[in-house]
């Protein structure tokens, strides 16, 4: 909300003073940058991404971010809708680190899953639901973009394979890597804090 503050506050600045504005909109957890040119004068500022949200119920990784593993297992679309309720989304990786992270928790895991068709996978915030083969995140970001892109080339027979030419979600594998599934089947799944901008 106070991104789009200080970019109206900017905007009518600029208007009233006959100014240059340009505005630089946070994306990926980046800074804010606004700078203001007006009769031979600069006026910059840069505002950082707030701290992140810590709860006492998600495991808050420094660097990384704050996730939770949810055992009772859902299909990925109840999944999406249950990670929404807690004010978070289906993680998405964007790291080699959060990858290890995340088979760690699922590791650990493993035994208490219930009502999921195996215990060796988790829902991630990425599908191909759009168009067959592109995958994107629950954002609509194409999956590249994230900044750590890693299939499981070993687990059967190599990722992805849409199985069956129903498999249009993703999951991550207790051996690393994701694999792409079917998003009726149901599964554990992790939910991530968003990083506020």
């Amino acid at each position: 909300m106070w991104l789009y503050i200080v970019a109206a506050l900017t905007i009518l600045y600029a208007n009233q003073v006959e100014a240059q504005t340009k505005l630089r909109l946070c994306s990926n957890n980046q800074t804010v940058s606004v700078e203001i040119s007006s009769g031979g004068m600069n006026c910059q500022c840069q505002i950082a991404p707030q701290d992140p949200v810590v709860r006492d119920d998600y495991i808050h990784t420094p660097g990384i971010g704050s996730h939770k593993i949810y055992t009772d297992a859902k299909n990925w679309n109840d999944a999406r809708k249950a990670c929404n309720k807690d004010d978070a989304h289906l993680a998405i990786i964007n790291s080699k680190a959060e990858e290890l992270l995340l088979v760690d928790m699922l590791k650990r895991a493993e035994k208490s899953i219930k009502n999921a068709l195996n215990q060796e996978e988790a829902l991630l915030g990425a599908h191909d639901l759009y168009q067959e083969g592109e995958f994107v995140t629950i954002f609509g970001e194409p999956l590249a973009s994230t900044g750590h892109v890693h299939w499981a080339a070993s687990y059967w027979g190599g990722q992805p394979d849409n199985y069956g030419g129903n498999q249009n979600c993703v999951a991550i594998i207790n051996q690393g890597g994701m694999d792409d599934v079917n998003c009726r089947d149901k599964f554990a799944y992790i939910c991530e804090l968003p990083i506020p901008c």
